[in-house]
C-alpha cells in the first residue's frame, strides 16, 4: 500500500506491483502460520485461521508428499537442535570450512537455507512477479517479520512480568495459569492488526481446544526463546539476501552483455536455464552440509510441480506446512532452555514483580540480536508518574531539543544499520533494471532492443578541410547530476567554463550517489523551507537545560533500582533471621556456636577482623594469650638468678648414674628434657626412657619431619582410583585438626563444682567417669585410665557377693586422695569409615556366606568373619593368611584392615577385651606380607594407623602382660610413621596416647617425657585444644611425682590457653575443672602433708653435678633406688611457691 496526503491507504495501482505485494503478503503469512501453530493439539490452533488455502484442498497425493518432505525436514533439524555440532563430521573436514558452533546455530543454518529455497520456489509461481525480484522481496518479507517479532518479543515478556509475578496481582507466582486467549490476543494484535499479515480475530473464529486448557510459565518462556530464535533467524536471512545481490551486482557489472538472441532448439533452452538456476540461482544456497542441501533441493521440486491459476495460494500453503516441520524440530531446543530458565527464577524474584530472562550459551548470547530483549522491552512499558511530571514541567524549548536529539539518533541508526543495504538493493535494482518505469513485459524490452541493434547509425562523411575548426570550437554537454551546469547550453560555453565542468566531471565520477543524494535533496527542500517557518532555534541556555534533565533522569533511573536492591536485601535479611530464629528453637545446640561467633565479632571490633579471624600460620610468631597472663613458654615461678644460672649452664644429655628420690621432696623446679637444647621450666622435668625400659635405642626415632621421601608422596593414576573407591575422601593422607576436644553443644551433662563431683563420685552417687570401652566409641567424654575400670569392677563384683553395697564412708580430704583421683586425658582413635568399609566386604561375599558371615558377628566370632572372606569373589581377602591373599587389590586389602580395626573397638566395647588383644596381635604379625601390593606412602599411613589402634589396645588392655611390654615398641613405629607423613598433630596425638599408657604402667618420669615432646612440636602452632591436653597432662604427670610447683605452672598455663578458645565440651571442661581443683588442693595441703609423713628438704643439685640429700623416699620406702635411675641431673630445685 502506499500513502496520500491525507495519510490514509491507497492500494498500488500497478498490476504487477500488486503480484510483488500478493506473493510478499502470502509467504510472509506461511512463515507467521509456521511460528505460530508450532504447538498446535496443545493449544488452540492457528494454522486454520490463516488466511492461506487449507491443507485439505491439495490433492491426495500431494497431501502425502507433503507429510513425507514434512517428516524429512523435521527430523533434520532436530538432529541439528539436539546433537553438538563437533560429534558430527560433513563436508567441512576436507574443506575446512567453519561449521556452526552451537546447536542452535545449527539449527539457525537449516532454518535459513529452507526459509530462502521455499520463497525462491514459492515466488516464483505468482504471476506477474520476475525472478530478478526476489532477492529484494524475500529482504522486505523478512524485514517486516522481523520488525512484527521484535515488537511482539517485547509486549510477551512484559506481559509475562504480569502474569507471573505479584507486580499487579498479589495472588499471581510462578506458578499461575492464564488462559491461551491472553497470548493469542497480544499475537493477533501484532502479527495481525498492526503489521497486517493474515491471521484471524481469535475472538471472532474460535478454534478447537487443545489438551491444555490454560498456559503456564513454561510455555511463555518458550514463546520468548522461539521469538529470539525468529529475530536471529530473520536478521541472518536478511544478510544473505544483502550478500546474494551484492555478488550479483558485482557479477553482472562485470559481465560481457549477454546474447539476445534466444536459443532455437528446446534443449538449447534448458540448458541455458539450468546455468542460470545454477549460477544466478537466488534458491540454492550453499551449506556444507549435502543432507541440508539435498532437503531443500526435495522442497523445491515439490512446489515445482505445481501448475495451474491457483499454484501460488497452494504453494504459501506447503511453504507454510514446511516451515512448521522446521519448528517442530527445534522446539526441544527450546523446551531445554525454557526449563533452564524457570530453574534460574525463585520464588523472591516473583514477589519482587521482576523475572529473570532466560539466557542462552555464552557463544549464542554473543551472537544473538536479542541480547538485551528485556531492557528493551522495559523501555517500552508504561512510563512511570514521576517521568510523566517532569516530562510537563520541561519548558517548550527543551522538549524541542529532546525530540530533535532523538531524531538525529533514529537518523544515524539509519545510515549505521540500513544505509549499506539500501545503497545495495539500489545498486541491484539499476543493474538488473528492475522494477520498470512502465508496465510492458520483458519480451517487448527484449524485442526493443534488437530493434535498436538493427538501426544502426551510417556514417558520416567528415570534411576534411573543416575537421580542426570543429574540434576547437566543441564543447560538451554535461548533466547537471554529473557536474555541469544546470542552465548552460552546448553553444554558449567559454573555454574557461569547459575546463570547469570537465574537472566537476572528474570530481563527480568519485562522489556520484553522493552528489545526487544532496542535489536531490537541496532542490526539494528549497521548496519546503520557503513555504514552511522555521523553528526556534534551540539556544545554549536550552542545551544546558536538556543535558541537566538528561542527567536528573538518569540519577532518578538509578535513585529507583538502588531503593529495589535495598529493599530486596532488607526482605533476604529478615527471612534470614526469621529462619535462623526458628531453628534455634529447634535446636538449644547452636546457642553456644552463637555465642562464639559473638564473642569473635566483639573481638573483631576491637582489635580489627582481620586479626580476628585470619589464622596464623607457622611462620608468624605463636598466639599469645590476653591480659596480662604469661606467655606458655614463660617461667612462671624461677627468680631472675636461677634463670641467669639455668641458661648459663651448659646443656648435658641424659645420664642414669645420677641418683635421685622420686618423691624425696617437696617442690623442685623442673626442665624439660630434650635431644637438641635446654628445657624450659613450664614443661617440667622428665626423666628419659632407659636403656631397660626401651627395646630399641633411647628416645624418638630419628627421622625429621623435613626429611619426607618421595615414596611417601601418593599421586597419578594410584590416588585417582583411591579417591574414586572412597568417594573423594583422602583424610588418611592429610593430617587431623589440632581441635580435639568436641565443643559444646548443649547436650552434655552440666557441669558441677569439682568437689561436688569428685565426693558425689566417691559416694557412687553421681556420674562416674567411664572409660571408653571402644575404639570407635563418640561419647563426649575424655577417657580417665584403667583405675576407674578396676574400681567398677571390683564394686560390682563386692555387689554380686553380697546382694547389696555398702554404705560409703566420706573420703578423707588429704594429699593421697587427691593424687588418687588424677588421671591424665585420654585421646582416643576412630576408626575410619567402619560403616562404609563393612558394606562393601558384605557386596562382595556370596549369598550363602554373607548369611554366615552375618550370624558370626552377631555372636562376637570376629575372627571367623575374617576366616570367611577367604570366599569373596575377587579372591581371598583373608589378610591374616597372607600366603592366600589375592594380588593386585590393594584397596581391598586395606579395607579388610580398616574392618578388623572397627572389630577390635567392638570387642572392646562388649567387654571382650582377649578377642581384640588376638586380632590386633594377628593383624601386626601378617602387616608386612599382607601390605606388600600397596604404594609405599599409602602404606606408611595405613602402618602408622594400625600401630596407633594396638598401641590404644594397650591402654584398654593393662591386664594383659604382653601387649603391655610392646606399647613403647608400638608407639616408636607409629611415632617414625607419622614424622615420615609430616603429620604433626597425629605424631602429637600418638605422644599423649603412649604418655597415657605409660602412666598407667607407673612409668610416670617417661610419660612426662613423651608428653613434652608432643608440646614440643606444637610450640609454632596456633591456641588450640590439642595444647591444652598437653599441658593438663604434664599438670598431673608432675603432681603424681610430688613436683607440686611444676603442676601448678601447667595447670595455670591451660586455664590460660582455655580463655582463648570456644566453649568446650562440659564433659570435658569437668575433667578439666576437676584436676585444676586437685592441683590447688594438694599445694593448700602439701606443708602440712611433708610434716605428717616426716619428709625432708627436697635435694639441690650443685653446680658440679653433686647431689645433696637423701636418697631414699621416706613415704614410700622401697622405691628410691628404682626412682634414682629414672630421673635426670638436669632438674633445678625450687625451695618454696
Amino acid at each position: 500500500d502506499t500513502m496520500d496526503a491525507k495519510g490514509d491507504r491507497q492500494p498500488i495501482s500497478q498490476a504487477d506491483e500488486m503480484g510483488d505485494a500478493v506473493t510478499m503478503y502470502l509467504l510472509s503469512t506461511a512463515l507467521a502460520g509456521g511460528f505460530l501453530s508450532r504447538e498446535d493439539g496443545k493449544r488452540p490452533s492457528w494454522f486454520g485461521r490463516m488466511h492461506l488455502a487449507p491443507v485439505s484442498a491439495l490433492t491426495p497425493d500431494l497431501q502425502e508428499h507433503l507429510a513425507s518432505v514434512c517428516h524429512v525436514v523435521c527430523t533434520k533439524v532436530r538432529q541439528e537442535a539436539t546433537s553438538e555440532p563437533g560429534q558430527r563430521s560433513g563436508v567441512s573436514a576436507i574443506s575446512g570450512s567453519a561449521r556452526p558452533a552451537t546447536a542452535r546455530q545449527a539449527a539457525l543454518l537449516s532454518a535459513r537455507v529452507m526459509w530462502r529455497a521455499l520463497f525462491a520456489a514459492a515466488a516464483i509461481k505468482a504471476p506477474g512477479v520476475s525472478h530478478k525480484a526476489i532477492p529484494v522481496l524475500f529482504m522486505c518479507a523478512s524485514a517486516s517479520l522481523l520488525q512484527a517479532a521484535r515488537r511482539l518479543l517485547a509486549e510477551v515478556w512484559n506481559e509475562a512480568q504480569l502474569q507471573f509475578s505479584s507486580r499487579m496481582n498479589r495472588y499471581r507466582n510462578m506458578k499461575s495459569r492464564p488462559p491461551w486467549s491472553v497470548l493469542e490476543n497480544l499475537e493477533y494484535q501484532t502479527f495481525g492488526a498492526n503489521y497486517s499479515f493474515g491471521l484471524r480475530d481469535p475472538a471472532a473464529q474460535q478454534a478447537p481446544a487443545g489438551t491444555k486448557p490454560a498456559s503456564n510459565l513454561q510455555d511463555w518462556l518458550e514463546e520468548v526463546l522461539a521469538l529470539r530464535f525468529l529475530v536471529d533467524w530473520l536478521s541472518a536471512s536478511i544478510q544473505d539476501g544483502q550478500d546474494f545481490i551484492d555478488q550479483s551486482t558485482r557479477r553482472i557489472m562485470r559481465r560481457p552483455p549477454p546474447k539476445v538472441k534466444p536459443a532455437d532448439s528446446v534443449i538449447a533452452q534448458q540448458l541455458q536455464a539450468l546455468k542460470e538456476k545454477s549460477v544466478d540461482s537466488f534458491a540454492m544456497m550453499w551449506a556444507d552440509d549435502a543432507e541440508l542441501r539435498g532437503i531443500a533441493s526435495l522442497s523445491t521440486r515439490l512446489l515445482d510441480g505445481l501448475e495451474g491459476p491457483s499454484s501460488a495460494q497452494f504453494a504459501a500453503t506447503i511453504a507454510g506446512q514446511i516451515l512448521l516441520a522446521v519448528w517442530k524440530g527445534v522446539h526441544p531446543l527450546l523446551a531445554h532452555y525454557a526449563t533452564m530458565g524457570i530453574q534460574r527464577i525463585s520464588e523472591s524474584h516473583s514477589a519482587a514483580g521482576v523475572l529473570v530472562p532466560p539466557g542462552l550459551q555464552e557463544e549464542d548470547e554473543v551472537a544473538s540480536q536479542t541480547a538485551l530483549f528485556n531492557r528493551i522491552a522495559d523501555s517500552y512499558a508504561p512510563p512511570s508518574q514521576e517521568t510523566q511530571e517532569l516530562t510537563h514541567a520541561l519548558p517548550r524549548g527543551v522538549v524541542f531539543v529532546i525530540i530533535k536529539v532523538q531524531a538525529t539518533f533514529r537518523g544515524y541508526m539509519f545510515r549505521s544499520r540500513h544505509f549499506n543495504r539500501a545503497r545495495s538493493i539500489a545498486m541491484y535494482c539499476k543493474a538488473v533494471k528492475w522494477p520498470l518505469a512502465d508496465p510492458y513485459a520483458e519480451d517487448a524490452e527484449v524485442g526493443r532492443e534488437l530493434e535498436r541493434k538493427k538501426r544502426r547509425k551510417k556514417a558520416k562523411k567528415v570534411n576534411p578541410d573543416l575537421l580542426d575548426e570543429e574540434i576547437a570550437e566543441f564543447q560538451p554537454s554535461v548533466s547537471k547530476y554529473l557536474g555541469g551546469e544546470p542552465g548552460a547550453t552546448a553553444g554558449g560555453r567559454s573555454r574557461g567554463n569547459l575546463s570547469a565542468s570537465a574537472t566537476n566531471l572528474g570530481a563527480s565520477q568519485r562522489t556520484m550517489v553522493p552528489s545526487s543524494m544532496s542535489m536531490t535533496a537541496s532542490t526539494d527542500m528549497t521548496g519546503t523551507m520557503e513555504r514552511r517557518a522555521a523553528w526556534p532555534m534551540p539556544t545554549a541556555d536550552h542545551r544546558a537545560c536538556a543535558d541537566l534533565f538528561a542527567l536528573y533522569m538518569y540519577d532518578m533511573y538509578r535513585r529507583r533500582e538502588l531503593t529495589r536492591m535495598w529493599s530486596t536485601l532488607c526482605a533476604a535479611y529478615e527471612r534470614g533471621m526469621d529462619a535462623f530464629a526458628a531453628l534455634l528453637e529447634k535446636n538449644p545446640a547452636l546457642k553456644p556456636m552463637l555465642e562464639s561467633i559473638s564473642a569473635q565479632l566483639k573481638r573483631g571490633s576491637v582489635v580489627g577482623y582481620d586479626k580476628a579471624f585470619i589464622a596464623k600460620t607457622s611462620s608468624q610468631q605463636p598466639a599469645q594469650p590476653q591480659g596480662r597472663i604469661k606467655p606458655s613458654d614463660a617461667d612462671l615461678f624461677k627468680t631472675a638468678a636461677e634463670k641467669v644460672r639455668h641458661e648459663g649452664r651448659a646443656w648435658r644429655p641424659w645420664r642414669r648414674s645420677v641418683s635421685l628420690c622420686e618423691g624425696s621432696g617437696g617442690p623442685t623446679g623442673a626442665a624439660a628434657a630434650d635431644a637438641t637444647g635446654p628445657p624450659t621450666a613450664t614443661q617440667g622435668a622428665a626423666a628419659p626412657p632407659t636403656a631397660t625400659m626401651l627395646p630399641a635405642a633411647a628416645g624418638l626415632p630419628t627421622v625429621r619431619p623435613d626429611e619426607k621421601g618421595n615414596d611417601a608422596d601418593i599421586t597419578g593414576e594410584y590416588l585417582t582410583t583411591y579417591l574414586k573407591e572412597m568417594d573423594g575422601d583422602d583424610s588418611q593422607f592429610k593430617d587431623i585438626s589440632p581441635s580435639v576436644i568436641p565443643l559444646s553443644t548443649g547436650t552434655s551433662p552440666r557441669r558441677e563444682p569439682p568437689h561436688e563431683f569428685l565426693l558425689k563420685q566417691e559416694a557412687g552417687g553421681g556420674p562416674s567417669k567411664a572409660p571408653r570401652g571402644s575404639i570407635t566409641a563418640g561419647s563426649d567424654s575424655p577417657g580417665v585410665g584403667l583405675r576407674g575400670l578396676q574400681e567398677r569392677q571390683a564394686s560390682a563384683s563386692d555387689l554380686g557377693a553380697t546382694g547389696r553395697q555398702a554404705t560409703p564412708k566420706k573420703p578423707r580430704l588429704d594429699v593421697p586422695f587427691c593424687l588418687s583421683r588424677l588421671q591424665p586425658i585420654w585421646l582416643p582413635i576412630k576408626a575410619h569409615r567402619f560403616a562404609a568399609y563393612r558394606a562393601k566386604v558384605l557386596q562382595l561375599l556370596p549369598q550363602r556366606v554373607l548369611q554366615q558371615y552375618i550370624e558370626f558377628e552377631k555372636q562376637g566370632q570376629y575372627a571367623a568373619c575374617i576366616k570367611l572372606l577367604e570366599s569373596a569373589t575377587p579372591g581371598s581377602l583373608n589378610v591374616l593368611s597372607p600366603a592366600t591373599l589375592v594380588n593386585g587389590k590393594p584397596l581391598l586389602v586395606e579395607t579388610v584392615f580398616q574392618l578388623i580395626v572397627g572389630y577390635s573397638g567392638l570387642c572392646l566395647k562388649n567387654q571382650q577385651g582377649p578377642v581384640a588383644v588376638k586380632l590386633i596381635t594377628q593383624v601386626l604379625d601378617n602387616m608386612s606380607l599382607a601390605l606388600r601390593d600397596l604404594h609405599p606412602g599409602h602404606r606408611t599411613v595405613l602402618e602408622a594407623y594400625l600401630f596407633d589402634t594396638a598401641l590404644s589396645v594397650c591402654y584398654y588392655m593393662a591386664s594383659d602382660i604382653s601387649l603391655s611390654d610392646r606399647a613403647e615398641s608400638f608407639f616408636q613405629q607409629a611415632s617414625e610413621r607419622y614424622l615420615k607423613l609430616n603429620h604433626i598433630n597425629r605424631y602429637c596425638k600418638c605422644c599423649i596416647r603412649a604418655a597415657t599408657v605409660l602412666h598407667g604402667q607407673g612409668s610416670r618420669s617417661e610419660a612426662e617425657y613423651y608428653t613434652q615432646q608432643a608440646m614440643l612440636k606444637l610450640t609454632d602452632a596456633p591456641v588450640s585444644s590439642l595444647l591444652v591436653v598437653c599441658y593438663h597432662n604434664l599438670a598431673v604427670h608432675t603432681l603424681v611425682q610430688q613436683r607440686v610447683a611444676d603442676a601448678v605452672a601447667h595447670t595455670r598455663s591451660y586455664v590460660a590457653l582455655l580463655r582463648q578458645l570456644p566453649k568446650l565440651g562440659g564433659s570435658w571442661m569437668q575433667h578439666l575443672d576437676n584436676t585444676q581443683w586437685l592441683t590447688l588442693k594438694v599445694q593448700e595441703l602439701w606443708p602440712q602433708y611433708q610434716t605428717q609423713a616426716g619428709m625432708r628438704e627436697p635435694q639441690i643439685v650443685e653446680d658440679g653435678g653433686e647431689v645433696r640429700g637423701n636418697g631414699r623416699d621416706e613415704h614410700h620406702p622401697g622405691e628410691g633406688a628404682d626412682a634414682a635411675g629414672r630421673v635426670s641431673s638436669g632438674l633445678m630445685p625450687h625451695r618454696e611457691l
